[in-house]
Order: structure tokens, then sequence, then C-alpha cells
């Protein structure tokens, strides 16, 4: 005929798939002993190396498993390695992550900082938990003229202070895991508006 058609054709390009390492866990409990699963995320290799960094489990620290199971017996924070070898190469990837296990005796311990000290009567005083292995707060604002507001079981919580003075703060914490107790006092200052 003489004429020219023009023919479409769609192109796809994929990008090239990348081997990935990497893994997430599980604890039995956060307290020594504690049994650990995990979870092999990785993607596009074959094979596995793990070091759990558990210097006490002799050779029981290493594992080819895929998703292997270690035994922590002491506390600790603990860096755990998985070097994954991707297919077709020699060259391993690696993914690293810390796990924590605490000491089943670790007692807790009261601690906060109070955001907003020396404010002005009345103030709203903002107090921020710094607590450690503690499930359990009581609060005691040192304020009985608040009568039913002068205590808190919240984690964080915030106190209005009406009249100019000085206030013993009290934090008692505790974990339901165990009977010790940890205490800690800090005192809020609440000033009095300058007189114009």
């Amino acid at each position: 005929t003489g004429k020219m058609e023009a023919i479409q054709k769609e192109l796809v390009i994929q990008a090239a798939d990348i081997p990935v390492a990497g893994f997430s866990y599980s604890k039995s409990s956060e307290y020594a002993p504690s049994i650990v699963n995990f979870e092999n995320t990785s993607e596009l290799v074959k094979s596995y190396k793990w070091d759990f960094g558990d210097e006490f489990s002799g050779n029981m620290n290493m594992s080819s498993d895929e998703s292997p199971v270690h035994l922590y017996e002491h506390p600790g924070n603990y860096i755990v390695t998985l070097r994954a070898r991707p297919k077709g190469l020699k060259l391993s990837i690696v993914f690293s992550d810390t796990l924590r296990i605490k000491d089943q005796f670790e007692p807790p311990k009261a601690g906060f900082i109070i955001e907003n000290n020396n404010a002005y009567a009345p103030g709203t005083i903002i107090f921020t938990n710094k607590s450690t292995n503690a499930t359990e707060f009581s609060w005691n604002f040192g304020d009985p003229d608040s009568e039913g507001k002068n205590k808190s079981e919240e984690i964080n919580p915030s106190h209005t202070y009406y009249r100019p003075g000085k206030y013993k703060v009290i934090l008692i914490v505790g974990n339901k895991d165990q009977n010790d107790k940890g205490v800690f006092t800090e005192t809020v200052n609440i000033l009095k508006i300058p007189d114009q």
C-alpha cells in the first residue's frame, strides 16, 4: 500500500529484586531466664548464620536454623547478629539488633521531673515520670487543700496549685511482680503574682 503503520508496544522495566536480611523476636519473659523465638524476615537468601551475642551459652551461641530459639539465662544487653547469604552470591548481608533481658530482682526505681516549676498561682504543674521497672504509681502532690485531687495513680499526671508556697511531692512506685517499692520526692514552688 506504500503506507507505514505505527506500532505501539508497552515496555515494562522491573527493578531487580534485592536480598534483605532481617528478623523480629518475641520473649517468653522480660526477665532472666527467658526463651526468645526469632522470626526470620529475610528475603531472597538461602543460608543463615546466627550469633546470639550470649557468651554464657558456649557452643549454643550460634545457629544455622532459619528461625531459631535461644535461651538467655542471664540478664544483660545482647547484640544479636544474623548473617544471611543470598542465592548465587558468596558474600553475606548482615542485620543486627540489641535484645535486653532484665534482672529478675531489679527493684523498681522512682523518679520524675517537674516540667514547669516556679509557676505563678494558680498554676498547673506537669510531672514527667522517669521511673524504671515500675508498673504501679502512687502520687501525693503535698496539697491537702485540694482534697480528692491531692492523689493520682496516673503515669504522667498534672496538678493545679491555687496558693503560693512550697509543696513536697511524693511518688511511690511498685511492680506487680515484686514486693519492692521505690520512693522519690521533689519540691514544687508556686509563686505569688507580683503586685501591679
